[in-house]
C-alpha cells in the first residue's frame, strides 16, 4: 500500500511539474479562482481561455460516438438570474483588409442522409406571458460601407421542390419586390390576346380568412380571389402549397436543459392548400385595358361618324 501511494505520489509531481512548473511545456495554467488559461498565464476573467498563434484550430470537437441515441459536437447552457446580456455563443471574425479569401462568420454543413428531419440551423425562441420588448428569431444587419453587392440573407433551393422561403404571417418589406423578368431569360415568347375575354370571367371577392392560428393567416375583411374558380379560367397563376407543420411546444426543464437534453422536434402534420400568383394578374389586367381601350376608341369613332351625319 505504501508503495502504491509513492507511485501515485510520484505522477501527481511529475503531472505538476511538466503543466506548471517548466516554462517549456507550461501549457495549462490555473489561478486560484480555479480559473484555467490554456497557452497562456492570464485567464482574462474566463473559466477557460484558450489563446493560439501557431494552429489552424483553436478548438476542436469531433464526435464518432456510434450510437441511436443524440450526439452533441458541443453543448452550450447559459442561465442566469441577473439582469444583465446573456448571449448562448458570441462570434467576432476579423478579415484582414488585403485578404481574398472567403470569411465566414458562421459555416455550417449538415448531411441528412436519412429520412428523418433535417435542419440546417433550427432556432427556437420562447417567449412568456410577462415577457416584453421586441423580439428576433434571426437578426440580420450588414453596415452599408464599401463596395460590392451585399445579401442580409440569401436562400436557395435551386434545382429541388420546395420554397426558398417560407413564411407565417405578415412580411413587409421597406423596398421593392422585383422578379427575375429579363428577356435573355424567356423563350416562346407571344402576345398575350384576349385579355378582356378572360377578365370577364373572373370574380373578385370580399371574405374572411377562418381562425387558423398555425397558418397564421390575416384577420379582417379581404379582396380577392378564390383559387379553386381561377384555377379554371387562369390555372398557370394557381398553385398547390405544401405546408410544413408548425413546431408543437413540448417544453424541457431547466435541469434536463442543463444536462444536455434534447427534446424531439415534434410538429404538426403538413396540409396543401391552394395559392394565388396575384403579380401574375398584371400583364392580364394591363392589356385588358389596352383591349377595353380600343374598343373605347373604336366606339368614338362610330358616335363621332353618326353625328357627322345627322347634321347633314
Amino acid at each position: 500500500m505504501k508503495a502504491y501511494f509513492q507511485t501515485l505520489l510520484l505522477l501527481v509531481a511529475l503531472a505538476t511539474f511538466i503543466l506548471i512548473s517548466n516554462s517549456a511545456y507550461a501549457q495549462i495554467h490555473v489561478d486560484s479562482s480555479n480559473d484555467v488559461a490554456i497557452g497562456s498565464t492570464n485567464s482574462n476573467s474566463s473559466k477557460l481561455r484558450i489563446y493560439n498563434n501557431s494552429n489552424i484550430y483553436t478548438l476542436r470537437a469531433q464526435n464518432y460516438y456510434s450510437t441511436s441515441g443524440t450526439k452533441y459536437g458541443i453543448n452550450n447552457y447559459v442561465s442566469s438570474a441577473g439582469t444583465g446580456t446573456k448571449q448562448g455563443f458570441r462570434n467576432y471574425t476579423y478579415q484582414n483588409s488585403s485578404s481574398s479569401s472567403y470569411s465566414y462568420g458562421i459555416y455550417n454543413r449538415l448531411y441528412p442522409y436519412g429520412t428523418g428531419r433535417g435542419y440546417g440551423i433550427y432556432n427556437y425562441l420562447y417567449t412568456n406571458s410577462t415577457s416584453t420588448g421586441v423580439k428576433y428569431g434571426i437578426y440580420s444587419y450588414i453596415r452599408n460601407s464599401g463596395t460590392g453587392t451585399r445579401y442580409g440573407i440569401y436562400s436557395s433551393i435551386a434545382g429541388a421542390s420546395g420554397y426558398a422561403g417560407y413564411f407565417i404571417g405578415n412580411v413587409y418589406v421597406s423596398g421593392t419586390v422585383i422578379s427575375t423578368s429579363d428577356r435573355h431569360a424567356k423563350e416562346d415568347v407571344k402576345q398575350l390576346d384576349n385579355a378582356l375575354a378572360l377578365v370577364n370571367q373572373i370574380e373578385g371577392k370580399t371574405y374572411r380568412f377562418k381562425n387558423d392560428a398555425e397558418r397564421g393567416l390575416p384577420t379582417g375583411q379581404q379582396y380577392g380571389f378564390i383559387a379553386q374558380e381561377l384555377e379554371q379560367i387562369v390555372p398557370e397563376l394557381v398553385e398547390e402549397v405544401k405546408a410544413p407543420g408548425t413546431p408543437v411546444d413540448d417544453e424541457l426543464t431547466e435541469e434536463e436543459i442543463a444536462e444536455g437534453e434534447v427534446d424531439e422536434i415534434k410538429t404538426t402534420a403538413e396540409t396543401t392548400f391552394k395559392s394565388v400568383n396575384y403579380i401574375g394578374m398584371i400583364p392580364i389586367l394591363v392589356e385588358a385595358i389596352k383591349e377595353q381601350q380600343e374598343l373605347i376608341e373604336q366606339q368614338q369613332v362610330e358616335i363621332e361618324a353618326l353625328k357627322a351625319a345627322i347634321r347633314k
